[in-house]
C-alpha cells in the first residue's frame, strides 16, 4: 500500500523533480480548488480530492498540454506518458489542466487521474453527459450503451470548450471502468 500525498504545490507546474526519476509514478492528491488571474487566493470548488501521479513525457508527439487524454508509454505504465489518447486507445489519465503549453520530451508534470477534472471537449457535451476519449485527446459524448471514462458536470460545453467533469482513469481505475 502506498501513501497518497497531497501535491498542491504542484500543481500547474512542470519539471517538477528535475532529473529524479525515481520519483515518477509517486501518487496523491491535489485540491479541487481555483485561482483567479492576478490573485493568490485560491477558490475551492469541491471538497473532492483529485487524484494525481507524476509522469514524464516521453517522445516527440506534439500538442501534449493540459486538459488531454493520455496514453502511458508500453512498457512504462504508471510513470511515463508518450500519446494522445484517441477513441481507440483509450485514456490513461488528462494532463494537468492548468499547463497551456505543449510539453516537451523529457519534461515532469502531474497527470490526473480521478476526481473532479477539468478536460477539453471535442464536441458538444451535455451537463451530466457521460464521455470517453476522441481524437488528439479531446473527449466527446458517449453514444447508446458504450462505457464511458468519465461524466461532464453540471454545465453543457463546445467543441473545444474546457469543462469540469467526474473521471476514474488510469491505474487507480483498471476493473472500474472498461
Amino acid at each position: 500500500m502506498s501513501t497518497e500525498y497531497t501535491m498542491d504545490q504542484l500543481a500547474g507546474r512542470i519539471n517538477i523533480i528535475a532529473g529524479k526519476d525515481n520519483q515518477l509514478g509517486q501518487v496523491g492528491v491535489v485540491s479541487d480548488t481555483t485561482v483567479t488571474a492576478g490573485s493568490q487566493l485560491a477558490v475551492t470548488n469541491s471538497a473532492r480530492p483529485i487524484g494525481v501521479r507524476i509522469v514524464k513525457k516521453s517522445g516527440a508527439t506534439s500538442g501534449i498540454k493540459g486538459g488531454l487524454g493520455v496514453k502511458y508509454k508500453a512498457g512504462y505504465e504508471g510513470t511515463v506518458v508518450d500519446a494522445l489518447s484517441t477513441a481507440t486507445s483509450g485514456c490513461d489519465g488528462i494532463v494537468d489542466p492548468a499547463l497551456t503549453a505543449d510539453l516537451a520530451d523529457g519534461d515532469t508534470f502531474l497527470l490526473y487521474e480521478s476526481g473532479p477534472i477539468d478536460y477539453v471537449a471535442g464536441g458538444t457535451i451535455a451537463a451530466g453527459a457521460n464521455v470517453k476519449p476522441t481524437a488528439a485527446g479531446e473527449f466527446i459524448i458517449v453514444s447508446g450503451n458504450e462505457p464511458g471514462v468519465g461524466r461532464n458536470g453540471l454545465v453543457a460545453g463546445a467543441d473545444g470548450n474546457t469543462q469540469e467533469g467526474f473521471f476514474a482513469l488510469g491505474i487507480t481505475a483498471k476493473g472500474l471502468i472498461a
